[in-house]
């Protein structure tokens, strides 16, 4: 999913696209505090979302992509509503 951000690169700092562009580290830290959902049919990523609850009620989207080819398809829709449904779910 990396090279998702690629094209972007620019226009984060350099910690910014760190944080968004994960290390295996990262991703098990963002794991641990975070719901990550992996859109994979037949095994390959195409698509990654994580939210947390935040504060005063409400919810938290982090780190949404989907691959170039994807793009379009309806797996960030999808992404997106199964994230939000379950933020809804923690209150």
């Amino acid at each position: 999913m990396a090279a998702t951000f690629v094209p972007y690169q620019n226009e984060y700092t350099p910690a910014a696209f760190a944080d968004t562009v994960l290390t295996p580290d990262s991703i098990r830290a963002r794991m641990d505090r975070m719901r990550v959902l992996v859109a994979s049919p037949q095994g390959e990523v195409i698509g990654t979302v994580a939210g947390a609850e935040g504060q005063a009620g409400q919810g938290h989207l982090r780190g949404m992509a989907v691959s170039g080819v994807h793009r379009g398809t309806g797996v960030a829709a999808r992404l997106r509503m199964e994230i939000e449904t379950w933020l809804v779910t923690q209150g």
